[in-house]
């Protein structure tokens, strides 16, 4: 996969490409399946769908959609989406090698966040030079409706309907998961892909997991995820920090519970849309190098109160399939029925952070050098 800065001169090149996944009306788009995603399913195979409530793989369940997230021949990310409850059921990924040498062939957050923000390139290169020099944020995260469902007219987010409640836009595929990818790292911030996520939540014990996760697939993968919100009752008995009541079971939300101030919800206006409950992460490793399958899975309640350590939430993966209502496919059901496998407890992170010791030699594919702001959204087959 090429990982290189893109020059100016590749642009018209790279342009065509990515027209080829897009048809101009409005917001029209011709990507939308998962036949383009099969790599983030287990083994590369679309019968490893995860399917909701026993339908068939590639198949949604009711009024649900699949989507596939690319450009030209990358993929990142696939999901099933409930119009219903404007919220994405599940979010599938692979993470690997990706990132090259330290990390270094990918790009921190605010970078991007100056890529896509900015309109003249000027703007762009000062805004990454402020944040190097000062480490000041320069621009705002690109945060924008899903063009699937613009296209399709499904119900969906606008860009910030959770403010003035107390929850975060959280995201449910990481931007730091795609930051070897310019495109990526973009349509993680679609609206299809975030969740209101408690505050507390989304900024601490849900980033410390993510970063956990990004460490396995980056060091010691290939791994493949999927990850959600869940609507049931939380399962707190199932924990052993509820039933030795180290912590309070009453903060989490109760199922149905509605979110207030949902001015900017769109097509329809109804503004009755349920909070989860919790957050689940499945995760698999396939046999490699001499190591047996390992299969882990981590069960966050959504509450308000602080939790130290996402490792008091590893869970049996059949007891995520229960509260969800999700099959994961391609695990065998022995593997679903432990606790965690042994291979993913002896590799934790410790100190290990991306792009660690990098001195701004960031190579990112999607990079493209002194262009406009309409092509760096048209090269990832994107439109606001």
């Amino acid at each position: 996969m090429e990982r290189s800065v893109v020059a100016s001169t590749s642009v018209i090149a790279y342009l065509t490409a990515g027209l080829l996944f897009m048809v101009y009306s409005g917001h029209a788009y011709t990507q939308s399946s998962l036949d383009g995603c099969s790599d983030h399913f287990i083994d590369g195979d679309l019968d490893h769908t995860p399917t909701l409530y026993s339908s068939p793989p590639t198949t949604p369940y009711k009024n649900n959609s699949h989507h596939c997230y690319k450009a030209n021949d990358t993929s990142f990310f696939a999901l099933e989406y409930w119009p219903k409850n404007h919220s994405a059921r599940w979010v599938a990924y692979k993470l690997g090698d990706n990132y090259g040498p330290k990390g270094c062939a990918s790009r921190p957050r605010d970078e991007m966040k100056c890529y896509f923000k900015k309109q003249p390139w000027s703007e762009v290169e000062a805004c990454v030079n402020a944040f190097r020099e000062e480490g000041k944020k320069k621009a705002r995260d690109p945060f924008h409706e899903d063009p699937f469902l613009l296209a399709q007219s499904q119900n969906r987010l606008k860009v910030n309907p959770f403010s003035n409640t107390g929850h975060d836009r959280g995201h449910l595929a990481p931007n730091n998961a795609f930051s070897w990818h310019l495109c990526g790292t973009y349509h993680t911030f679609s609206m299809a892909n975030m969740s209101p996520q408690y505050h507390n939540l989304n900024r601490h014990v849900w980033a410390r997991l993510e970063g956990q996760v990004l460490y396995w697939g980056a060091e010691h993968g290939p791994v493949y995820v999927v990850t959600g919100p869940i609507f049931n009752k939380f399962p707190d008995s199932r924990f052993r920090v509820y039933e030795q009541s180290e912590l309070d079971a009453s903060k989490i939300y109760k199922k149905n519970t509605k979110l207030p101030s949902f001015s900017s919800i769109d097509i329809p206006t109804n503004p009755d849309i349920a909070v989860p409950t919790g957050y689940y992460k499945v995760i698999y490793k396939p046999a490699s190098n001499g190591e047996p399958p390992a299969a882990i899975g981590y069960l966050l309640p959504h509450t308000s109160e602080k939790i130290s350590s996402f490792w008091s939430f590893t869970s049996r993966i059949d007891v995520i399939e229960k509260a969800s209502g999700i099959r994961f496919s391609g695990i065998p059901d022995e593997m679903k029925a432990r606790w965690g496998s042994n291979y993913f407890f002896s590799k934790k992170k410790g100190n290990w952070k991306l792009r660690n010791d990098c001195e701004y030699n960031y190579s990112a594919s999607g990079w493209l050098e002194n262009s406009t702001h309409q092509q760096r959204l048209d090269f990832c087959a994107l439109q606001e």
